[in-house]
């Protein structure tokens, strides 16, 4: 009995501490800086917009961020996703999967 409740203790501080990460790790500014993948940047993402890099005489795509989602306006189309960060990571969430970027230094 007593370990059944310590396990459940254990995975109540577990769930309590990835919310925290997750919430607490995402202000708006910590998205600010270059994002790619495997060492080859991706993304540049400013106050207000994000450039692709990898495409030449790509237009910035305006952007604002709600909670744990990011709205982009690009050609007419509003696009939300739900992105996180976790250490230097950058998770987006999409219709097709989840989007993996790491800050590029």
């Amino acid at each position: 009995m007593k370990k059944a409740l310590a396990t459940i203790i254990l995975c109540f501080i577990v769930v309590i501490a990835v919310c925290w990460v997750k919430t607490d790790s995402t202000p708006k500014e910590t998205l600010y800086g270059s994002w790619g993948v495997e060492n080859i940047t991706w993304l540049y993402i400013t106050e207000d917009s994000i450039y692709f890099v990898d495409e030449e005489n790509s237009p910035a795509i305006k952007y604002y961020v709600e909670k744990d989602t990011i709205t982009m306006n690009f050609d007419g189309m509003t696009i939300k996703e739900k992105y996180y960060i976790i250490q230097d990571t950058l998770f987006m969430e999409t219709k097709e999967g989840l989007g993996k970027y790491e800050r590029i230094k």
